[in-house]
């Protein structure tokens, strides 16, 4: 149980503050060194704390992928937040795929933005004077 008072406290509401402004998170986990025990609990967390976000899981340390990988992989999935992208940091590996995931969150936020003030101003300019 973390108390209010303690620093994984702190750190928990004021992550929550932040995601509460945001439409998508990175959740990076380590590719090399498989699923680790505070992984799986932010895993838990975000799953539970960020209903309206977009989470992407970015495996990082991915240019050399064995069966933690797999592991891993499975346990995104298992958390609701869809494939992970595998990329490497240091070697670029992945950085495209990214690009192109976030290009795409991007671009239908984008849309449903301006849809929204179109819809908006056309419902304005009905009203009578």
């Amino acid at each position: 149980m973390v108390s209010s008072g303690s620093v994984l406290g702190w750190t928990a509401e004021m992550t929550a503050n932040v995601l509460r402004k945001c439409n998508v998170a990175l959740f990076s986990i380590d590719a090399r060194d498989g699923l680790q025990p505070m992984d799986l609990d932010v895993g838990k967390w975000l799953r539970k704390h960020t209903l309206e976000i977009k989470i992407i899981t970015v495996m990082n340390k991915a240019e050399s992928l064995d069966d933690r990988f797999g592991s891993a992989s499975e346990a995104a999935r298992t958390w609701g937040f869809g494939d992970p992208v595998a990329l490497s940091a240091e070697t670029g590996l992945g950085m495209n795929d990214l690009y192109q995931v976030l290009r795409a969150l991007l671009e239908q936020h984008m849309f449903q933005t301006v849809q929204g003030t179109y819809e908006t101003n056309e419902e304005e300019s009905k009203l009578p004077l």
